[in-house]
């Protein structure tokens, strides 16, 4: 039977290796006016197989603001942070319409088997005018895509 031949229950991968791989995306604009960092829908939940392997976490969307603002964003796990990813996105001197994508990755050791959820996070630090995530280069009503993708690396 090639299925007995093929299945490994107690296989190891060395380190390094993909384990697994969730992936979602929307199109649900988000908003925000303040300095709190509000949720941007773009999330995932993965379960890792081992307390040992570690969570690659990837994110992309297409930001936008419509004031002389910047924006803050981070990743947080079941509503942990795990700290700043970057500042000063979108920063300009003026108050017109701009936007940009912009994507983020970081390296998580949860040290869990549990499910993790994982989301992506911003914040008008600027505190001027709205921040937007999932819009179109083109304003503010087009929607545009946000994705996120979790990866378990073998530890």
């Amino acid at each position: 039977n090639l299925q007995s031949k093929i299945s490994a229950p107690n296989l190891q991968l060395p380190s390094g290796s993909v384990i697994q791989v969730v992936e979602a995306s929307t199109y649900t604009i988000t908003t925000t006016t303040g300095t709190s960092f509000v949720d941007s829908n773009i999330e995932a939940t993965i379960t890792p197989s081992s307390t040992s392997n570690k969570i690659l976490v990837w994110a992309s969307t297409t930001v936008g603001k419509n004031a002389n603002t910047y924006l803050a964003f981070r990743f947080t796990r079941n509503g942990t942070s795990l700290g700043y990813l970057g500042d000063l996105l979108q920063f300009t001197s003026d108050s017109s319409w701009s936007a940009t994508q912009a994507s983020f990755m970081q390296i998580d050791s949860p040290n869990s088997t549990s499910a993790l959820t994982y989301k992506l996070q911003f914040a008008n630090e600027g505190n001027a005018g709205t921040a937007y995530t999932q819009v179109d280069a083109s304003g503010d009503s087009e929607r545009g895509r946000g994705q996120i993708i979790l990866m378990e690396i073998a530890g």
